[in-house]
């Protein structure tokens, strides 16, 4: 019973974290180095500083679009276990996937921004994600991108939305069934 009652108290703190944390966003700092000019003809100056980017909760169309990009990340497994050396493969996996990871952080942190308005609707700025994606690239290590990926990864819930989704999907049988049991007889009646 007492581990019963740890469980639940360590599942409503998590639930409040998350909560809190779905309510407010995640925000990451930045390390960036930028090299701008004085002069057209001058030497380039090496300017450090710190920018901040703020992770909300994801809209279904932005959630849309980081699956997309996630979605082509594949990891082979049994090909990691089967050599001596699994280095070479994981540095080929990186390399290989990193821009998919930073793509996805990108349109998370841009959230609806990922968009324009046109004629006919709303179409995905590329220009506007390829730049954050690129900017995220070479401004962030591997370990600190993973760690990123995995705040926007909570801040997706998919869990907890696919959850909702199910309820809702079972929830119209459950009614019929209910009208169908209290009143057996209102269709025999006329």
């Amino acid at each position: 019973m007492k581990n019963k009652d740890k469980d639940a108290g360590y599942s409503a703190k998590v639930r409040r974290e998350l909560d809190y944390l779905l309510g407010h966003g995640v925000k990451v700092t930045v390390d960036e180095t930028r090299y701008e000019r004085k002069w057209p003809w001058g030497k380039p100056v090496e300017i450090k500083g710190t920018r901040e980017i703020e992770i909300q909760q994801p809209t279904l169309a932005v959630l849309d679009l980081i699956n997309f990009y996630l979605q082509d990340i594949d990891i082979n497994e049994e090909r990691l276990k089967s050599t001596q050396n699994p280095y070479p493969e994981i540095r080929r996996l990186s390399k290989l996937h990193l821009h998919s990871v930073a793509m996805a952080i990108a349109v998370a942190s841009l959230g609806r921004e990922s968009f324009v308005k046109t004629r006919h609707g709303y179409r995905e700025n590329r220009k506007r994600i390829e730049k954050r994606a690129e900017w995220l690239t070479v401004s962030m290590t591997p370990g600190k991108l993973i760690e990123v990926a995995q705040a926007v990864s909570v801040m997706c819930n998919l869990s907890d939305f696919l959850n909702s989704i199910r309820l809702l999907s079972i929830a119209p049988d459950r009614i019929e069934e209910t009208v169908e049991c209290t009143d057996p007889g209102a269709g025999a009646e006329q």
